[in-house]
């Protein structure tokens, strides 16, 4: 499943760029305050992205990575979905928005924290969408200026609904098919 130019464009979001070495050099330089959902149904196009965001010579502050399988960086502090669930049940986003937050309070670099979670469709299938969705409506399309948070969401387990409400609550939206970079409208 791809995701429907359509939503997008109902949700005030208007094409950046098709062209893939925009779309990784976006990725490679996103700034603070910058909340990016990624829909993808690739998984190499996914890992892909995942190794642009975490890239060495352009990440320079803290990093971390909530995964579904552990992530081999060491220099990205990696909490993977399955054993934080078994800890924290239901607590689990509350207890994730604190490790995030955790995470930018002690960044004293002049770069801002890069913070991804890999599929939170995985907590919906846990019966979490009430949770993940609200805690992104709060966020909103921009975040704490120390702060750059990537979303990987399985577009595949995505609902028209659901991500009619996923989408404005981000600044930028990816996509990985076909391959697409969009701005919500009015973000500065």
């Amino acid at each position: 499943m791809s995701v429907d130019s359509k939503i997008l464009a109902n949700n005030k979001f208007e094409l950046v760029t098709v062209k893939e070495d925009e779309i990784v050099e976006f990725v490679r330089n996103v700034q603070g305050t910058e909340h990016v959902l990624f829909l993808w149904t690739d998984n190499s196009k996914k890992n892909q992205f995942v190794s642009e965001l975490f890239n060495k010579e352009s990440s320079k502050g803290n990093k971390g990575f909530v995964s579904l399988q552990p992530y081999p960086d060491k220099e990205v502090e990696n909490t993977v979905y399955e054993q934080f669930y078994n800890k924290h049940g239901k607590e689990f986003i509350p207890k994730a928005v604190d490790k995030v937050t955790i995470a930018v309070a002690a960044n004293k670099t002049d770069s801002a924290t890069r913070y991804a979670f890999e599929d939170d469709t995985w907590l919906m299938d846990r019966g979490q969408d009430k949770e993940v969705i609200e805690t992104e409506e709060k966020l909103g399309p921009t975040v704490d200026e120390k702060l750059s948070l990537f979303c990987f969401n399985n577009v595949s387990k995505l609902n028209e609904s659901k991500l009619n409400r996923m989408i404005p609550a981000h600044g930028y939206v990816i996509t990985d098919k076909p391959l697409r970079l969009y701005k919500f409208k009015n973000l500065k």
